[in-house]
């Protein structure tokens, strides 16, 4: 997948990614090997946008498909927001964004919301309240990315409702698109 990269783009560290994803790594999980925020001038505008790159060698819950598929799909999506989540945290870039239903308590949620609260948190508070996915052709698991994007975030009674998009893709023609909504909710 080629995705334009502005010159506001941020190399997430290999130590922040694992931070995040330990859970993944007791599993034998970890398919996200790199990550990077990218067009973060576009924050400002109510879009986060992330891209990964990913290799599952051997699935953590399956023997090989040979092929990418829908579970695989929401291990990904999963370890690519939450990455997503966690450095926008860590850099206090939600105070950028609207928030639909937003009050002053929303932001300021988010304001105060740290890379450690987060870490102690994302299990528990931070799950899918519903996926769309599309398989357009076969993906190489061994070798793609994801595009993923956070395009709306609503507020409601101590729970955030993050709208997201993603594209998933391979050096040659595999593609998959999902539509996932997420919610976050306000342990404090």
């Amino acid at each position: 997948m080629n995705v334009l990269l502005s010159e506001d783009t941020q190399e997430i560290s290999d130590n922040i990614i694992h931070k995040i994803l330990l859970p993944y790594r007791k599993k034998n999980a970890l398919y996200l090997k790199k990550a990077k925020m990218i067009n973060l001038e576009e924050k400002e505008n109510g879009i986060l946008s992330i891209v990964g790159d990913f290799e599952i060698n051997d699935s953590c819950y399956v023997d090989s498909t040979g092929h990418f598929n829908a579970v695989e799909l929401i291990i990904c999506f999963n370890q690519l927001a939450y990455v997503l989540f966690g450095y926008a945290f860590s850099h206090n870039l939600f105070k950028y964004f609207p928030i639909k239903n937003g009050t002053t308590e929303a932001k300021e949620i988010l304001t105060l919301m740290t890379l450690d609260n987060y870490l102690d948190e994302q299990l528990s508070a931070m799950f899918i309240l519903k996926s769309e996915q599309s398989f357009q052709a076969v993906i190489n698991p061994n070798s793609f990315q994801c595009f993923l994007q956070v395009v709306q975030i609503f507020y409601r009674n101590k729970i955030f409702f993050i709208k997201t998009r993603s594209t998933f893709s391979d050096d040659g023609n595999g593609k998959a698109k999902s539509k996932i909504t997420l919610a976050y909710v306000v342990r404090r």
